[in-house]
């Protein structure tokens, strides 16, 4: 999260986000932006700018879901979804062992940052790191994972083409 980064990191990628990201999805039509996290921890230029590109996008029928996760972290995203499930269970007046009893996945899957979004097929971690940093607990348990030595502010088209590829030739067949 950014909580444990550089204050100088953390600037420039607000920055890049609120500039780049949200300037370049909202006039290119090919996508339709989501973003996971807790959109409070950034900076209020930021989180507007983000929310912004997200209702400017929102209607883009044909478009690709390209969900960027900023001010995020896995464990929490699922703390956050339980706990939308025992809010909505309470005011429902069902008892903990009722919701112990009848709790699926579909329920929490519900309550998650991004519940519109399927899992991810494919995960693309980059920083060289060989981890997946509480990153997707939830929604990634069957994704590939392409690792790339650059971080993310030099990432590249041509580094995502040659994840695409990778991806594309190992694909095997999903949910033995």
């Amino acid at each position: 999260m950014l909580r444990r980064r550089d204050s100088a990191e953390v600037d420039y990628l607000m920055r890049l986000a609120e500039t780049v990201l949200a300037d370049h999805v909202r006039r290119d039509h090919r996508w339709r932006l989501h973003v996971a996290g807790q959109l409070d921890l950034l900076p209020d230029t930021t989180a507007r700018a983000l929310k912004e590109a997200v209702e400017a996008t929102r209607d883009r029928a044909d478009a690709g879901d390209l969900t960027v996760a900023i001010g995020y972290s896995g464990r929490l995203e699922l703390v956050d979804a339980i706990r939308g499930v025992l809010d909505e269970a309470a005011a429902s007046g069902r008892g903990l062992d009722e919701i112990a009893a009848t709790l699926t996945e579909a329920e929490i899957s519900r309550h998650l940052y991004v519940p519109s979004l399927p899992d991810a097929d494919l995960v693309i971690r980059t920083s060289g790191e060989l981890r997946m940093s509480d990153f997707l607990l939830w929604q990634a348990t069957r994704s590939d994972i392409a690792f790339c030595d650059l971080n993310w502010p030099a990432f590249r088209e041509i580094d995502l083409l040659r994840a695409l590829r990778t991806y594309g030739r190992r694909r095997v067949e999903r949910f033995r």
